[in-house]
């Protein structure tokens, strides 16, 4: 008999081996223990749905639930003789409306995945099944070792770096201020971000410093903010994060942002810049470009909002 439901204890291991079919042995289990390790931290919870007929997994779909109020929606995956049954469909659709059942509830402000771009037949699936396709995510970088020197900075402004006590509520208003007027993911400020969930999101990821974190000012007042964080152990920082407040662009503020940023990383032992820019952000691309960037992967990004529906 075949049911779609949520996994039990006994049957998740079975479903994230599926989920992960994709990927090398290795990589399926590093993927399971990192999971395993966010939710012992408390940065995540995880739910397995899952089609099972006569009491084996046949298919599965993964949803990670963060800190920040953000759902990661994985796309269904059956095993392979499953696939090809008349239930397929059917069990597909099952499956994703239990995964909009477990958005509803969850409280998460939003839903998305990230796919590669050869999987563009689960991409048009997770469209039709109410996680709509976004944009192209482009991964940006920049290595340090035999790379062109780094630019002169054409403008020191001071800074000062992220204290949750002193200033978090300050980085957050300075965080939501330079969402308006955005060429990435505009999309998203139609629904419930807001400068706290977003830093509290930024936390997780790779290993944060607080160092790391500045906001930057221009004759006394805010104008933009950057944060970085470090992929350890390999010495891979990250753009995590550039902002400049819609009164203060259109001075080169950007440019001087990053470059003080790729000084700052080399200086913390760098060997690699890394970012992540919507493809509809030329500005932004050729900002990026013209310090030494290239690309390095293309994402399919879908995206749904709980305050009003598609993204």
């Amino acid at each position: 008999m075949l049911s779609v439901r949520c996994a039990i204890a006994a049957e998740v291991a079975a479903a994230l081996m599926l989920q992960f079919k994709r990927y090398s042995l290795e990589e399926r289990n590093e993927r399971l223990q990192n999971l395993l390790a966010a939710k012992q931290r408390g940065e995540s919870q995880f739910e397995c749905l899952v089609a099972v007929n006569d009491l084996e997994v046949v298919g599965t779909q993964l949803l990670v639930q963060q800190s920040d109020g953000t759902l990661y929606v994985w796309p269904v995956e059956f095993e392979k003789p499953f696939a090809r049954t008349p239930q397929a469909k059917a069990t597909r659709a099952a499956l994703y409306a239990l995964a909009e059942q477990h958005f509803r509830a969850s409280g998460s402000w939003i839903a998305q995945t990230l796919l590669e771009l050869d999987r563009d037949k689960q991409s048009a699936e997770m469209t039709q099944h109410g996680f709509p396709y976004l944009t192209d995510l482009l991964f940006l970088g920049r290595p340090y070792v035999g790379s062109d020197p780094l630019p002169e900075l054409p403008l020191n402004l001071p800074s000062l770096s992220f204290d949750e006590a002193s200033n978090g509520e300050r980085f957050a208003r300075v965080l939501e201020a330079t969402y308006e007027g955005t060429l990435d993911c505009p999309e998203l400020n139609a629904g419930e971000r807001t400068g706290r969930n977003a830093l509290e999101g930024h936390k997780l990821a790779g290993q944060f410093d607080a160092r790391g974190w500045r906001l930057f000012q221009q004759d006394g007042q805010d104008v933009g903010l950057v944060l970085l964080t470090q992929h350890v152990p390999d010495p891979i920082w990250e753009v995590i994060y550039l902002g400049v407040v819609p009164s203060a662009r259109g001075r080169g503020l950007g440019r001087v942002l990053l470059i003080d940023s790729l000084r700052y990383a080399l200086a913390h032992g760098a060997w690699e810049m890394v970012l992540g820019v919507d493809a509809r952000n030329s500005p932004a691309i050729a900002l990026y470009e013209q310090l030494g960037f290239t690309q390095m992967e293309r994402r399919l990004v879908h995206a749904r909002l709980r305050s009003c529906g598609d993204a």
